[in-house]
């Protein structure tokens, strides 16, 4: 873990192997450890990543540019001395590699800070790896970005080949845990878990009724159907 500025916290996945089509999340903590109190605007995308393969190749390389979805919205924030801002992230829909077996390094960045900085284009911090194409920075992200606190780690998992059992065995948990999360008032994670049955539908099986006619409890019903084979050019 490393961090920037006035402030600690940790990066991490909730599991270290994934079956191919399960929710994966990436718990985050943001803690400030000084006197003062600390604030930041967390409307916007504050997230940035590097997806590499077991080779060492770039396969997504984002800069912060994602939107937050629903009950994700934060707003302000304000942090007293000693207190942690807590968030998980849905983050099967943030690179493509995600969707086949394999291992991989994630490089991620949380930064905060009380303004929306320019450019977020491309990744180019200094407390990640350079891009792959270095040519291609964003100049203006370049000067602004590095101001800003940030906490960031380099994280590796494994995602399994598909296994419709053990698909349907995780999937079976989801709307306990959503409840759960909704009753203990951690609507960052209950955001993320509501999250995943439109990517379920999406890249998963592929039969799924438009997003329009998508209510009620039909995210349910269709996590309880769990396809024969993971999906293939769903999108």
């Amino acid at each position: 873990m490393r961090t920037r500025g006035p402030v600690t916290g940790t990066l991490r996945f909730d599991a270290e192997k994934y079956v191919l089509g399960a929710p994966m999340l990436l718990e985050i903590e943001v803690r400030n450890p000084g006197p003062e109190p600390l604030g930041f605007d967390d409307r916007g995308a504050r997230v940035v990543w590097i997806v590499r393969d077991e080779t060492g190749k770039t396969l997504c390389d984002v800069g912060g540019h994602e939107s937050r979805l629903g009950s994700e919205f934060v707003g302000k924030v304000t942090l007293a001395p000693g207190e942690t801002f807590h968030e998980t992230r849905f983050v099967n829909r943030s690179c493509e590699g995600f969707t086949k077996p394999g291992r991989y390094q994630v490089s991620v960045l949380r930064y905060v800070s009380d303004a929306r900085p320019v450019g977020m284009a491309r990744v180019c911090e200094d407390l990640v790896p350079a891009p792959s194409d270095p040519q291609a920075s964003d100049v203006d992200c370049a000067k602004e970005l590095p101001r800003y606190p940030a906490i960031a780690a380099d994280l590796s998992l494994e995602i399994l080949p598909f296994d419709p059992r053990a698909l349907h065995e995780r999937t079976g948990r989801l709307s306990a845990e959503r409840k759960a999360a909704w009753d203990a008032h951690d609507l960052s994670r209950e955001g993320a878990l509501s999250a995943y049955p439109d990517w379920f539908c999406e890249h998963v099986r592929c039969s799924c009724p438009p997003l329009w006619e998508r209510n009620g409890e039909w995210a349910v019903k269709t996590l309880e159907n769990t396809p024969t084979t993971m999906g293939q050019g769903c999108r």
